[in-house]
């Protein structure tokens, strides 16, 4: 097909919204593409096989293309999961400078908040439940999956917590928090304190007890830190939390609760 004819397909209606409407979202043209990963696109959206060979200054396909890369390793929701990422000619396919096995992914330069979101949403963390007092005295707690290791000596956490949520507003007043790290057979409980207070509601069944220094302890988890804030750094709508671990208890729970793709993960139960 002449690339005007190409071009004339991809800017068909019907074409634009059977592609585009599987993404909430149209990446930037990308101006280097595999021939045989447009190939695959086009069969996807019904472009005959005379479209080939892919012309890579047709910039209406070249969106196609960007997207549904970008959807295929990016976004665990998309309708292309529905096709092994082997049956895409490239695959298997061996190219010079990629050591065979690789992954081939998509490279973006200029980017959004929701892929960059995505990104960092193939990163699999476990999940605790930051715990502190409110300004009656009652446990206030937030679901969270910012949080890492410091160092050892002295033993110092850091957790990341947004400006817009009453934790940053109490973690600010006490200056004193703990870390519950969430076993697998807590789901709904980390569920519960993702919501905002004001939206929590269901029968989800948990308890507190107090751990030596008044810090809400939130029962059943696998490991609760109490900590001391010893140091802070604000960025962008966020402050960062430094923690230094005064108390250590331990459950013995057999896994993990863990988060990936921007939903619960169970790995152990594949």
């Amino acid at each position: 097909m002449a690339e005007n004819g190409c071009q004339s397909r991809c800017d068909q209606p019907d074409t634009r919204r059977r592609a585009f409407a599987l993404f909430p979202s149209i990446a930037d043209p990308i101006k280097q593409r595999e021939p045989a990963l447009a190939g695959a696109v086009m069969a996807m959206i019904g472009l005959p096989p005379a479209a080939a060979p892919f012309r890579p200054s047709c910039p209406g396909l070249r969106k196609i293309v960007a997207q549904i890369a970008n959807a295929y390793y990016n976004n665990p929701n998309s309708a292309t999961r529905r096709f092994p990422l082997d049956c895409l000619p490239f695959a298997n396919a061996p190219r010079k400078g990629v050591p065979q096995g690789s992954c081939l992914g998509v490279c973006m330069t200029s980017f959004t908040k929701n892929e960059f979101r995505a990104a960092l949403s193939e990163f699999a963390t476990g999940v605790t439940v930051i715990t502190t007092l409110d300004d009656e005295g009652s446990p206030h707690t937030m679901t969270a999956n910012s949080f890492t290791s410091v160092c050892l000596e002295p033993p110092i956490i850091l957790v990341c917590v947004a400006h817009g949520t009453h934790t940053y507003g109490y973690l600010e007043r006490r200056q004193r928090f703990g870390v519950n790290f969430l076993s697998d057979a807590q789901e709904d409980v980390g569920a519960y304190f993702a919501k905002k207070p004001q939206d929590r509601t269901g029968g989800v069944d948990y308890s507190f007890s107090e751990s030596d220094n008044g810090v809400p302890v939130l029962d059943g988890s696998a490991i609760f830190l109490d900590c001391d804030v010893v140091g802070s750094h604000v960025y962008g709508d966020h402050t960062v939390y430094m923690g230094e671990v005064k108390e250590i208890r331990r459950n013995d729970c057999e896994n993990p609760l863990m988060f990936y793709r921007s939903r619960w993960y169970h790995p152990h139960r594949a």
